[in-house]
This record gives C-alpha cells, structure tokens and sequence, in this order.
C-alpha cells in the first residue's frame, strides 16, 4: 500500500496537459501516477470549470477540498478553507483505498495560489 506522509512539500510543479493554468506538486502527481490519475484530472477539472468553486477561489484565493473514503465509495467536498461548501462530488465507486494508506479514510488537498497539493505540502 502506497503511503502519502512522506510528502511535505515539492521538488518541483507539474502541468497536466488538459488544464495548463493549475500548478501541481510531487504529491498530487504521485497520485495521479499511482492508479488514480481520474482522481486528479476530475480535481482539476472542478477547479477550472465548475462556477461556484472558480468564484470562491477568485474571492478567497483558496479552496479546500475534502475527500471522504467509505469502503469502495467516496465524497469530495469543495470549500473556500473556511467551511463554505461551494461543491460536492460523488463517486459510487472507486478502488483507491486499495492502494493508498490514508489517515481515516479521509484525504485532504489544498488548492491556492494556482498550485493543487497535499495538505501536507502546504
């Protein structure tokens, strides 16, 4: 099982090619290389498009995003770091339980200054 504690800050950004204006860090692409690279493109894909999240983010400059493990389901909840929801995803199913060792079944990302991380790696 793959453990994410290791990460707390990043060598360098990454760019995925479909959303060229979000900066990644080392642990947002060890993910996404790691058997859940639909996780990190759907993350990315919600901060550049999705109406409430872009304007919390242009408003706050920071958005927090909050993933939720149960069993083989998931909840990724969207907020501008000071627990207003702007968005909420669903997933009925998902694996990555099976491959990464996350504290309580939760996985907590921040996304401010153009730059998606850990929250480790703030």
């Amino acid at each position: 099982m793959l453990n994410l504690n290791g990460f707390t800050g990043t060598e360098q950004y990454f760019i995925h090619p479909l959303f060229n204006t979000i900066k990644y860090t080392d642990g947002i692409k060890f993910i996404g290389d790691n058997k859940a690279s639909w996780l990190i493109t759907d993350i990315l894909a919600v901060l550049s498009h999705e109406p409430k999240v872009k304007k919390g983010y242009e408003q706050e400059g920071f958005i927090s995003i909050k993933i939720n493990f149960i069993e083989n389901k998931a909840t990724a909840t969207y907020t501008d770091g000071n627990e207003k929801i702007l968005y909420t995803q669903k997933y009925k199913i998902t694996d990555f339980l099976k491959h990464f060792e996350i504290s309580e079944g939760k996985l907590n990302l921040y996304y401010t200054n153009g730059v998606l991380m850990l929250a480790r790696e703030y």
